[in-house]
């Protein structure tokens, strides 16, 4: 699932990440971790959970585009910022009536931030698993069973947010690749743009 031209990448390239993939025995989250430098740490417990390849698959595309879209570095500045207008609202809230707002706001825009960030991993791990031939439909179905405490029983949960989103971005897609190419490109009429 490491895209090609990661992979192409000279050894001394300082952007290349040499993905190497571990399984531990105990983890306290049902997800894998992936650091900065490509090392992914997957529990035991996920892949006992996901029986499934393209499930696991999905797991392991999503933290390949955490890694290669640099989230944790991103999330930095943005979490910054929250707590810095977080500690500065909650001092001069003592002498400012209504400085308690401006915080809720700035919170508010910080975590709208920080969601389009994990939107756009989804979005690209979804492109990872097509692009290996795994099964896209099995991406938010992965979530919903490491989030639920009945796995084999997913219709006694309400599914979490990322597999909502990540059926969202499925259900808005209206044609795969093969589509596409067997088709040729939309005319101006399937586009929304006849005259």
């Amino acid at each position: 699932m490491v895209p090609a031209y990661q992979r192409a990448l000279a050894e001394s390239d300082p952007t290349k990440l040499n993905f190497r993939f571990y399984l531990v025995e105990n983890s306290p989250v049902n997800d894998a971790i992936v650091l900065s430098n490509g090392i992914m740490l997957v529990p035991k417990k996920v892949m006992d959970q996901l029986i499934e390849d393209s499930q696991l698959a999905a797991v392991l595309a999503d933290n390949i585009a955490a890694a290669l879209e640099k989230q944790e570095y991103r999330k930095i500045p943005i979490r910054e910022k929250a707590l810095g207008a977080e500690l500065g609202a909650g001092g001069a809230g003592l002498f400012v009536p209504g400085l308690g707002l401006a915080t809720l706001v700035t919170s508010s825009a910080a975590n709208s931030a920080l969601r389009r960030l994990v939107q756009q991993t989804d979005r690209v791990s979804l492109e990872l698993l097509s692009d290996s031939g795994y099964d896209v439909r099995e991406a938010p179905i992965a979530w919903w069973k490491l989030s639920s405490k009945h796995p084999d029983e997913l219709w006694l949960t309400e599914p979490p947010e990322k597999s909502g989103y990540l059926f969202s971005v499925l259900a808005t897609r209206t044609k795969t690749a093969a589509e596409i190419s067997e088709s040729g490109p939309p005319t101006k009429a399937e586009a929304g743009q006849s005259k």
